[in-house]
């Protein structure tokens, strides 16, 4: 007989071979189970919505509600504010594209025009010689 652990969630005391190899364990498989159905019945949108918001906390320290995403969202029509694609069919999640100096939010984009725009703003000098060598006035 192994170990035995107590469950943080139900509770029980239960043998080792109850519980998922990850370190010292939190949950029983029952309880991490259980837990997971609760989980994938979120509402994706809403799940990804929690994450960019928690990620934008995190790197920008600015809070920002869901409902102010909600409002952004519907003000570009569920696209990204550049390209037009769809969030819905996005692989990634969309990004809170945003001002670095002044943290002034200007809208939601897909990764490749969020780092498209980031690109273009620490190049923006070579952008204007890149364009003269083109012949682009």
């Amino acid at each position: 007989m192994g170990y035995e652990w107590t469950c943080h969630k139900c509770g029980q005391l239960r043998d080792e071979s109850e519980f998922y190899a990850s370190g010292e364990p939190a949950h029983c498989k029952i309880c991490e189970r259980e837990r997971q159905k609760k989980r994938s019945k979120i509402d994706t949108r809403e799940f990804r919505q929690r994450k960019v918001i928690a990620q934008f906390k995190h790197r920008h320290g600015i809070t920002l509600t869901p409902e102010q995403i909600d409002e952004m969202e519907e003000e570009q029509n569920h696209r990204c504010a550049i390209c037009e694609r769809k969030f819905s069919e996005l692989k990634r999640q969309y990004c809170i594209d945003h001002d670095h100096e002044t943290l002034e939010i200007r809208g939601l984009l897909c990764r490749p025009c969020n780092l498209t725009v980031g690109y273009i703003e620490k190049a923006h000098a070579r952008l204007e010689n890149i364009a003269h060598y083109l012949g682009i006035e």
